[in-house]
């Protein structure tokens, strides 16, 4: 028999002893323990109920319950276009209907004026390329910028052509959409530009709003970017923070194992890059990591309206007092961890820990799960997530 039913019948028979259950209530209470030690997703949230939380005016109500939802089970695809705006915090909860239409005219005039932009960059690459003199190739003019050039061919820039998001047989309208959503980020933050792994990130908003959303798709992209840009900075500061902090949470999680890794030469965890950079895509499907970002951005609404506070500094792991680990950075701590016999017995170099790592597949709920223990170890189980639904999920995550 399964350790962890095994392990939850027992707690089942302890509650029936003390509250008189029956057999059958108690054996319903060990199958909901074991799932959630599992990690198992829940019933995600659909259409029929998120437009039933939505009143006359189109504001949603009890948002805190649907967030708690979405934490257990993510969202149907059907769904997803309504509700990733506001868990990106483009559209708010509160507002009417006749409210978000206004911000998505506002949102449409300015994508449209990047759009302008884009074909005007077009024409100066274009003008660039018909003024280089045809008998002098060395002498030509300096090249317009990177995204003047990827707009003059509508496609992304080189370093684009192997990212995976790009897949050779997707079809052309697909290909020429994210390239078109891709060079009018370029253009709207040119900071940041374009780095090879954007594809990754900016393919699922085409999917969530297909055919004439490519305004929605554009901005919930750009809420995500917020985030994520300095992950792609020049610089590298965003990321070689991101990789620091990962190490603190394995040191403080295991200490051996973080004593291995630095052993090995990989104390500086390259080995985690790419997870961090894409966001766990490439180590699942495109499905399971839309229910796994979904949920984060729940989490991130939740600690919104629920502050939690903690002193993290007193563990030694650099987070500021009042504010709390990033549950996706325990995610990439969780992944790492649950290779650890892996690692301890196979790595004997950096190289290893790449390759071990280049090749791992990631179950979201179970990594979740997985997080949000960790998030309760570091910070003394002082708060969870989704408290205000009520239900043996939440209970049984304490």
């Amino acid at each position: 028999m399964n350790r962890r039913v095994a392990k939850a019948e027992q707690w089942s028979l302890a509650v029936i002893s003390v509250l008189g259950l029956g057999a059958a209530a108690g054996a319903a209470l060990a199958i909901s323990i074991a799932n959630a030690q599992r990690g198992r997703r829940r019933a995600p949230l659909d259409a029929e109920k998120w437009h039933a939380a939505c009143d006359e005016s189109g504001s949603v109500r009890e948002f805190p319950a649907l967030l708690a939802q979405i934490q257990a089970g993510g969202c149907q695809h059907s769904v997803r276009a309504e509700v990733w705006p506001v868990l990106l915090q483009l559209v708010d909860p509160g507002e009417t209907a006749a409210a978000k239409a206004e911000r998505h005219a506002d949102l449409a005039r300015r994508f449209a004026r990047l759009q302008q932009c884009c074909q005007e960059l077009q024409r100066e690459a274009e003008q660039a390329h018909r003024a280089a003199p045809a008998d002098a190739p060395h002498a030509a003019a300096p090249p317009p910028p990177p995204q003047a050039q990827a707009v003059a061919q509508r496609q992304p820039p080189p370093a684009c052509a192997n990212d995976e998001a790009l897949d050779a047989g997707a079809p052309q309208g697909a290909q020429r959409a994210l390239a078109s959503l891709l060079c009018a980020y370029a253009v709207h933050d040119p900071e940041t530009g374009y780095c090879q792994g954007m594809s990754d990130l900016a393919a699922p908003f085409l999917s969530v709003f297909p055919g004439g959303e490519d305004v929605l798709a554009f901005w919930a992209f750009e809420r995500l970017m917020r985030r994520a840009a300095p992950n792609f900075r020049r610089d590298e500061q965003g990321i070689h923070a991101q990789l620091q902090a990962l190490m603190r949470v394995l040191t403080a999680a295991d200490a051996a194992l973080a004593a291995h890794l630095h052993a090995i030469g990989a104390g500086q965890c390259f080995f985690a890059y790419r997870m961090l950079v894409v966001l766990l895509r490439r180590e699942m499907t495109q499905a399971q990591g839309l229910e796994l970002w979904e949920a984060l951005w729940a989490d991130e609404c939740w600690q919104q309206l629920t502050p939690f506070k903690h002193e993290a500094e007193s563990a030694g792991l650099g987070w500021e007092a009042g504010a709390q680990p990033d549950l996706f950075l325990l995610c990439v701590a969780a992944v790492v961890l649950r290779q650890r016999r892996r690692i301890l017995a196979d790595c004997e170099s950096q190289d290893d820990a790449m390759r071990l790592f280049n090749s791992v597949r990631v179950e979201p709920w179970e990594t979740l799960h997985a997080a949000r223990t960790l998030r309760r170890q570091l910070c003394g189980g002082a708060a969870d997530i989704g408290s205000a639904s009520p239900g043996p999920w939440v209970s049984l995550m304490e």
